[in-house]
């Protein structure tokens, strides 16, 4: 119950804090709403999947899956954060910013090409899983229209964006569904997700114009995307450095171990890391007031956002870890049946992760705020190379246990303790225990 009253006069001071704009709670609202549906359906879905699929295809089709994630940041550029900032400050430029960033994002998605088929060559010789990787690294290319989605997220109003990704999630998941009914085999699931892309695409598309923009008014400019790149290349390697220790565990795997392994331990990651969304929800809604406190020079208003902001979702992730330590053999055995059950002993480490996770997503907002882009990537890098040291120790011995494990280790590290090393980052280290002092 202290908890509970904790949490909610915490989210009623952010609200306090950020009340000159109603839109900030009814835009988290809108953003929970999207998450809730997509990872409620998602999720059973999902363990449709795996049953259907077994942990042999399924570990295939997870292998894959994290071959394309590994080079995802590059179709983005690191651009997001930064172009809603830049769209949030300067609204009347809209159309140069999203024009650019929307080319860029083409190019990015090409490159992700590329890279993820070269990769999965070399890795491994399977036709299966290279057919896959192929059909799969498509949808990066059409994930390029998300920009419409930071628009609406730099004015709050991301309604629109979620009814119209909603949509897109409906269709691919309805697809998805029919091809278990069909019987289908493992390549048309790599389809379906090409064709979410497309719909997502279209679907956002529409709800721009529905709002009476133009995509024919983008426009490109040259020094603008110089400039872009210029500040958002740290931030590219940070992100890819983030992704590497984030999907570094199922590649290894793949080598070290077979894939009815990897399928195993996809199943705990997705039980797991389903609830990223919160953080990111919340700060996504809370980042046009703090960058706008930040440029008034309000120090008092700049600093309590983002304390409240990293309490909250601390208290969020342990009101999360609790109960899924002790619960997830049963939701494993229940969802994903017998074959998959020793997921849940994985589920009780590697939930353990979030509490840094959650921090370490809010904690981004400061590090673009205070312009320390390069120090997101220093610190990025280094759980990188710590996750992937700890998987060539750990795995051969412990297997997907070790796995686990060192993911929660280098998340510690990469999210909170190298704060500390820094003198530039020592400031939010110190705001990160005083977090956990409240507590």
């Amino acid at each position: 119950m202290k908890i509970k009253r904790i949490l909610h006069e915490n989210f009623l001071e952010l609200y306090k804090t950020c009340r000159n704009s109603f839109s900030i709670i009814e835009n988290v609202l809108w953003l929970y709403a999207d998450r809730i549906i997509r990872m409620g359906l998602g999720f059973f879905i999902s363990a449709w999947i795996a049953r259907y699929l077994g942990s042999e295809d399924f570990g295939v089709y997870s292998f894959a899956l994290a071959v394309v994630g590994l080079f995802t940041p590059l179709a983005a550029l690191g651009l997001k954060d930064l172009t809603i900032r830049a769209l949030a400050n300067n609204p009347e430029k809209k159309n140069e910013f999203l024009g650019t960033t929307f080319l860029l994002h083409i190019f990015g998605g090409i490159v992700t090409y590329i890279l993820s088929l070269l990769l999965v060559v070399i890795l491994i010789e399977q036709p299966i899983i290279i057919s896959v990787v192929a059909i799969l690294s498509i949808s990066g290319i059409f994930n390029a229209f998300d920009i419409i989605d930071y628009w609406f997220s730099s004015q709050v109003k991301s309604k629109y964006s979620v009814i119209a990704q909603n949509t897109a999630f409906i269709v691919l998941s309805s697809t998805k569904l029919i091809l278990i009914l069909m019987s289908a085999p493992l390549i048309f699931f790599a389809w379906a997700v090409v064709i979410g892309s497309i719909v997502k695409a279209s679907a956002l598309s529409i709800a721009y114009r529905l709002k009476r923009y133009h995509l024919r008014r983008w426009k490109w400019e040259r020094g603008l995307a110089r400039d872009l790149l210029r500040e958002s290349w740290p931030l590219i390697l940070s992100s890819i450095a983030v992704t590497v220790y984030m999907k570094t565990d199922v590649i290894m795997l793949g080598q070290m171990d077979t894939k009815s392994a990897v399928g195993i331990y996809s199943v705990a990651i997705r039980l797991s890391e389903i609830w990223y969304f919160i953080p990111s929800a919340i700060a996504a809604s809370v980042a046009p007031k703090f960058y706008e406190a930040k440029g008034q020079n309000n120090r008092e208003k700049y600093y309590n956002i983002l304390r409240k902001l990293l309490r909250t979702v601390f208290i969020v992730s342990i009101l999360i870890a609790l109960p899924l330590t002790f619960l997830s053999d049963l939701l494993i055995t229940n969802l994903y049946g017998e074959t998959y059950s020793l997921a849940g002993k994985i589920v009780s480490i590697y939930i353990w992760s979030a509490p840094f996770v959650f921090m370490g997503i809010a904690a981004n907002l400061w590090f673009i705020a205070e312009g320390l882009t390069q120090e997101t990537f220093k610190r990025s890098m280094m759980g990188a190379i710590i996750n992937i040291l700890l998987n060539f120790l750990m795995i051969p011995r412990y297997g997907i246990f070790g796995a686990a494990i060192s993911t929660v280790v280098s998340q510690a590290f990469a999210s909170f303790l190298l704060n500390a090393i820094n003198s530039k980052t020592r400031e939010l280290f110190w705001l990160q225990v005083k977090t956990l002092v409240f507590i």
